[in-house]
């Protein structure tokens, strides 16, 4: 599109040519996959708002027919816990180091 001014990436901070007049994060696939993350975080966040009553219902008698479900789990898959909350770390330290070289 003709017109378009180099905009900075919201995720890497990077400069880029636009390809509309909405786009906010460059092509990189970590901006990408930034953007599609920040997309599905704010749509189950709406979700939530909204969602039925019937729904919420339901999880409460599933829950209260399977009490002990996620103790099982946990047992079953014991290194599951470890795992994510190292990738959960280092992702936060990503995100921090991203920020911070944007601002730079």
């Amino acid at each position: 599109m003709k017109g378009l001014k180099a905009r900075k990436c919201k995720h890497c901070g990077e400069q880029f040519k636009p390809t509309n007049g909405r786009q906010i994060y460059c092509k990189a696939k970590k901006c990408s996959r930034e953007r599609k993350y920040k997309y599905w975080l704010a749509y189950i966040q709406e979700w939530k708002k909204r969602r039925p009553t019937y729904y919420v219902d339901y999880l409460r008698k599933w829950r209260a027919r399977n009490p002990s479900y996620w103790k099982e789990w946990r047992r079953k898959n014991p290194g599951w816990f470890k795992a994510w909350y190292r990738k959960r770390r280092l992702r936060a330290l990503q995100d921090r180091q991203a920020q911070l070289m944007a601002k730079a």
